[in-house]
């Protein structure tokens, strides 16, 4: 009766569940847009961004910030820190994805069990994803493609997370994935909720571990009229570049408490802010931080009306010694 009653559970909440995924898969939105479409093609681009990146000696990659606009623009700063990582050496990676094109407090998680890009379909980690879905401040949300204009799209019109799996995929072959897009904590006086954060970072504390790398996707600083920034007219890609160092000086060196008053103060609209914020709570204490690429986009351009600035950012730990098999 009591094995009845737990299989029957089991497949209540097994149907629950499915109920729930309106779709299996996160279908790519940014394909042939960010990136090449064709599987061979989009290979060929990511080993060129990536060809000559040396992985690091007596340390592993436990933690980075990468960017995720079109390859052209920023596939090799990203793949200065992606390109670190070396065949097979994580069985899961945590992507925590900026927000661009709706808005809603806490973080999201697709109800789905892939994503689909053109090297391939990535499986995600149900299990650890069910045990997150118990913060208060985490949703697993449903994907669904055909719903009516009255329902909001979080996931559907995402690119965040989809533009640093194929990176992945080329270095890593297999793994699981958990995709968290990170969206709002603000309080009511409309600053940075700093517990709340903390609330998030403990509950993905126990998923890190030596085969798991914490990936944070997201851009810098947005200047311009586009994204309603332009605290200043004059020395435009000096003043950018200011303000990104003092971004980076602040992350590097952990200062989570700075950061958010960074953020608070300038009002930067960093598209991953708190997906940053997050990661430096869960960082190792053992862990090193090193800018490893930078660019203003208004440099490269000279045009000055707008400008987004991509930056990589490493995170290395002692890497734990292999253990020599007995002969």
């Amino acid at each position: 009766m009591r094995r009845y009653l737990f299989f029957s559970a089991c497949g209540l909440f097994l149907c629950v569940f499915a109920a729930e995924a309106v779709t299996r898969y996160a279908l790519p939105i940014a394909v042939d847009i960010w990136y090449p479409g064709k599987k061979v093609d989009l290979d060929a681009a990511l080993k060129g961004y990536m060809k000559d990146v040396q992985p690091p000696v007596g340390e592993r990659l436990a933690a980075c910030i990468v960017p995720h606009a079109p390859y052209t623009t920023s596939g090799a700063i990203a793949g200065a820190a992606l390109g670190m990582i070396q065949p097979g050496q994580y069985k899961r990676v945590i992507v925590l994805g900026g927000v661009h094109r709706c808005s809603f407090r806490g973080c999201s998680i697709p109800s789905v069990e892939f994503y689909q890009t053109p090297l391939g379909d990535v499986p995600l980690d149900g299990l650890a994803i069910r045990q997150l879905d118990m913060s208060p401040l985490i949703e697993v949300r449903a994907v669904n493609y055909k719903a009516d204009k009255n329902r909001v799209q979080v996931h559907e019109i995402e690119y965040s997370i989809e533009a640093v799996l194929p990176f992945l995929q080329e270095r890593l072959g297999q793994f699981q994935l958990i995709p968290i897009l990170v969206g709002d904590f603000l309080d009511y006086h409309k600053k940075t909720d700093m517990d709340a954060i903390d609330a998030v970072a403990e509950y993905l504390r126990p998923f890190l571990d030596d085969q798991t790398l914490l990936v944070v996707s997201s851009d810098i600083t947005h200047y311009g009229n586009s994204f309603s920034y332009r605290p200043f007219k004059e020395n435009i890609v000096e003043s950018i570049e200011a303000l990104d160092n003092e971004a980076f000086r602040l992350i590097l060196s952990r200062d989570f408490r700075g950061f958010v008053r960074y953020i608070d103060d300038t009002k930067n609209p960093i598209c991953g802010k708190n997906a940053i914020a997050i990661m430096m709570r869960l960082l190792p204490k053992t862990a090193q931080g090193r800018l490893l690429a930078h660019e203003i986009s208004a440099r490269k351009t000279g045009d000055t009306r707008t400008s987004i600035s991509f930056a990589s950012l490493g995170f290395f730990v002692p890497a734990v010694p292999t253990e020599t098999k007995p002969k």
